[in-house]
């Protein structure tokens, strides 16, 4: 039978690097039947680790790196090929066909609900507490937050890239770090002093984004009125982000007021129908947001 590579397969062996990227085991493994449709080396079918991995200077010394398991799978007799010998001794095999078993989920089928899970459980960074896809955010907005190393000028001069200026173009006092530009800046005190008072929270001094994120849904009362903070910290975010766009690249100011009324009406407009919080009413969001939740 004609050994190939179907496009599914070859999404599946590409997951490792999901596994490497975010430092959990959780893939794709082959569960394998027939051993007609596996590869040999390059599948994980065995454990969590490709044989490739696992007999390196094996498979250095393979010809046929695509080779299948079922033209390998055969009695040899010294050195390291007995010890990958003795590593398959124990493999279990059976009639069915070769088939994907998802390692996130006891039942081996995949789904998003559990990458999720895994994401949202073995992420550690600096800004943990933006790293998941929140379903009352738009899309780009929650792409937007996910991105660690957003091209703010510092980052951009660490990358090798060549610029004028790594001093932040709102206050242009300060070398533009993540920290300086979203926490820091006069420009942006202001700002998240006017959502501190829209919400009717206690002002704190954050030193990280996590730190924010933490405090400030820390400050809601129930469960929804902590989702909504989260939320919200997003949305100011990414407005203060547009805003220092802005500035950079179309010359303009930035005014708090006009980023705190972008951040209420699109918020507003978010939540009214990407929720369950659909008996929002505008008069009462514009004074006191919380009491909606």
């Amino acid at each position: 039978m004609e050994f190939y590579v179907d496009f599914f397969g070859e999404f599946t062996r590409n997951s490792n690097r999901f596994s490497i990227e975010f430092g959990t085991s959780h893939g794709f493994i082959r569960l394998v039947g027939r051993r007609d449709n596996t590869f040999f080396w390059k599948d994980r079918w065995i454990s969590s680790i490709p044989l490739q991995d696992l007999f390196l200077d094996l498979y250095e010394l393979e010809s046929n790196k695509l080779c299948s398991l079922a033209s390998r799978l055969q009695r040899h007799t010294n050195g390291r090929i007995e010890e990958l010998e003795n590593t398959l001794r124990n493999t279990i095999l059976s009639e069915k066909d070769d088939s994907w078993s998802w390692e996130g989920d006891p039942s081996g089928i995949f789904s998003v609900k559990f990458v999720r899970i895994i994401l949202d459980n073995v992420i550690n960074s600096p800004y943990a507490g933006l790293h998941y896809l929140n379903k009352w955010l738009p899309p780009r907005i929650n792409c937007f937050l996910l991105l660690i190393r957003i091209p703010i000028r510092a980052n951009l001069r660490v990358r090798g890239i060549n610029i004028p200026s790594d001093v932040c173009p709102l206050c242009a006092s300060n070398e533009e770090t993540v920290e300086h530009l979203f926490l820091s800046c006069p420009a942006t005190k202001n700002v998240w002093d006017g959502f501190h008072n829209w919400c009717g929270l206690k002002k704190v001094h954050y030193n990280s984004l996590e730190q924010l994120i933490f405090e400030v849904a820390d400050q809601g009362k129930s469960n929804k009125q902590k989702h909504f903070l989260e939320v919200a910290c997003g949305g100011v975010l990414w407005f203060l982000w547009k805003a220092r766009n802005n500035v950079v690249f179309n010359g303009k100011g930035l005014s708090g007021p006009l980023v705190m009324d972008e951040v209420q009406a699109s918020l507003y407009a978010w939540l009214k129908y990407r929720s369950n919080c659909n008996s929002i009413l505008w008069p009462m969001w514009c004074c006191n947001p919380l009491a909606s939740f």
